[in-house]
């Protein structure tokens, strides 16, 4: 239950930025259904492409060509196709972001979008993190002084 509404908000901040940023940056404005697109193509792109690597070393473990420790012992590998999934998402937004929106997007300009994009994710990160300390710590605080706290349900 946890994956599914974990998802569900991923997938909703990911089409808020999405949409906030081609605005900011393109300066078009994308409806909320075609920032969803643009969010499922390069989700599904990441992900499918995290699935075929992982399908290709299960085949090459499987076959004797190479060793499940390779994937412990060596974080490079796992840098590496972390990369190449993210390369594979960055790519497909760049195609499904021309496809959606109807304008050519140039390198230049989606590197641009990635870069504001990520920004924007880590102010978020930063507003959950000060929002979960500020919780957590009236919790704490209404613990330490006896106060008991109940869910009915």
């Amino acid at each position: 239950m946890e994956f599914v509404v974990i998802t569900f908000f991923g997938l909703a901040i990911s089409t808020l930025v999405v949409q906030y940023t081609s605005r900011r940056t393109n300066g078009t404005t994308l409806s909320y259904s075609q920032s969803f697109k643009v969010v499922l193509i390069r989700s599904g792109v990441a992900v499918g492409a995290g699935f075929l690597i992982g399908r290709l070393f299960s085949v090459a473990i499987s076959k004797g060509f190479l060793n499940k420790d390779v994937l412990i012992e060596q974080p490079l590998v796992v840098a590496g196709i972390v990369a190449f999934c993210g390369l594979a998402s960055f790519l497909a937004f760049q195609w499904g972001y021309s496809k959606i929106s109807g304008k050519q997007v140039s390198l230049s300009s989606a590197l641009k979008f990635a870069v504001k994009e990520i920004g924007y994710f880590m102010l978020l990160l930063a507003g959950v993190f000060v929002l979960s300390l500020t919780l957590f710590g009236i919790v704490e605080v209404m613990a330490s002084n006896g106060s008991e706290l109940s869910i009915r349900s």
